[in-house]
C-alpha cells in the first residue's frame, strides 16, 4: 500500500471474482482517489505477443434478481438543449 499516492498494489497471481465472473492476472493496481482498477497479465512461456489477462464473464439473465440491485439500471435521461434541473 502506497499511502502518499493512495494506491494499493497486489501481485503474484491475482484473481478477481464477482458472482461467476472471474478475472486473473499477475498484478492488480487500485487507485483509491479515482477508483480505477488496473489488472496486468503475465507473459506465457514461448509467447512474445505480450502479457495476458484471462477472464470469464457471466452476465445475469435479463430480468433476473441476481447481482447487485440497481447496478444495471439505466442512468437519467439526457437533457435537451437549454434544459435545466
Amino acid at each position: 500500500m502506497d499511502i502518499p499516492n493512495r494506491t494499493i498494489t497486489l501481485g503474484g497471481g491475482v484473481v478477481l471474482l464477482r458472482g461467476e465472473t472471474r478475472l486473473a492476472g499477475e498484478r492488480l493496481l487500485i487507485d483509491l482517489v479515482s477508483g480505477v482498477t488496473k489488472l496486468d497479465g503475465e507473459n506465457q512461456p514461448g509467447d512474445d505477443s505480450g502479457a495476458r489477462v484471462r477472464g470469464r464473464f457471466v452476465l445475469p439473465e435479463r430480468g433476473s434478481e441476481r447481482g447487485n440491485e440497481g447496478e444495471n439500471k439505466p442512468g437519467p435521461e439526457p437533457q435537451k438543449d437549454g434544459a435545466s434541473r
